[in-house]
């Protein structure tokens, strides 16, 4: 039998390596089916979630999708762009849903330039953190729109206190990141310092300014880029709605996760293209 199950095996994996496209698509096929299956939430920043200084921390969630995936990852629990705004906009249990990415990048303001940590985040980080501006004002929706569209920084309140002593004046002026001018609207609140416990963030900017600071958008031409549901590069939170079980809330995002993953297997090239 086992002698048997061998010259199968043999002849299977024969056959993949004649057809490699098939074969990706059927390994790719098969991640699809196993990952629409695996839980949504994550419990693993439950605890850090809850110390955050924002608005009704015991409600926020992580989304992550255990098990077998496929595509691109740029960092840990990341989803694609796709998923974030199908989420945002379709779901039934959340009361809003954030998307961010942590980045470095230069800095530079008159004549010094440093090395900055930040965050790429969605037009309703703020909004839906319930955490507002020290000076001036924080990123908006508006702020969010087509890719090059937002060149907005919010700068992170010990960065503003350590790098330009407090200035207030500063709300207004430009400065370059990553050598692309963007203008400085506002600081944030004193005691919010980003998602990352023990790493404060220096700066957040707008996913409309993606492509313009971050290699993120180098496998366009693979279909890769940043609007590639196959391109995996964001932190996905989201809000519980007041009085949801978790059980249910869980049961609810299965179903629109379910049926992203089938839609997704849907869109993948056939064997036959492309050759």
């Amino acid at each position: 039998m086992l002698t048997g199950l061998m010259k199968d095996l043999q002849y299977t994996f024969r056959g993949l390596r004649r057809s490699p496209l098939f074969a990706a698509t059927a390994i790719i096929s098969l991640a699809l089916g196993i990952g629409a299956n695996a839980a949504i939430f994550s419990l693993l920043h439950q605890v850090l979630l809850q110390r955050l200084p924002v608005r009704d921390p015991q409600q926020l969630v992580l989304l992550d999708a255990p098990g077998p995936n496929h595509g691109m990852f740029n960092g840990d629990h990341v989803m694609s762009l796709p998923f974030y705004k199908q989420v945002r906009d379709e779901n039934q249990v959340f009361s809003g849903v954030l998307a961010r990415e942590p980045i470095y990048a230069s800095f530079a303001a008159g004549n010094t330039t440093d090395r900055a940590y930040g965050e790429i985040v969605s037009g309703n980080y703020f909004e839906m953190l319930g955490v507002g501006a020290a000076q001036g004002r924080t990123i908006v929706p508006a702020d969010d729109g087509a890719f090059g569209s937002g060149p907005v920084i919010v700068l992170g309140y010990g960065f503003w206190q350590r790098r330009f002593g407090g200035d207030p004046g500063i709300v207004g002026k430009s400065i370059e990141l990553n050598a692309k001018p963007m203008t400085v609207i506002g600081v944030a609140a004193p005691k919010f310092e980003g998602f990352e416990a023990g790493r404060s963030s220096d700066f957040y900017v707008p996913i409309s300014m993606a492509t313009q600071l971050t290699q993120i958008d180098a496998m366009a031409a693979m279909n890769m880029g940043v609007n590639s549901p196959f391109n995996h590069w964001l932190n996905i939170f989201a809000r519980l709605k007041p009085g949801l079980k978790r059980e249910q809330a869980e049961a609810g995002i299965n179903v629109l996760f379910h049926q992203i993953r089938e839609a997704e297997l849907k869109a993948m090239p056939h064997p036959s293209q492309g050759s």
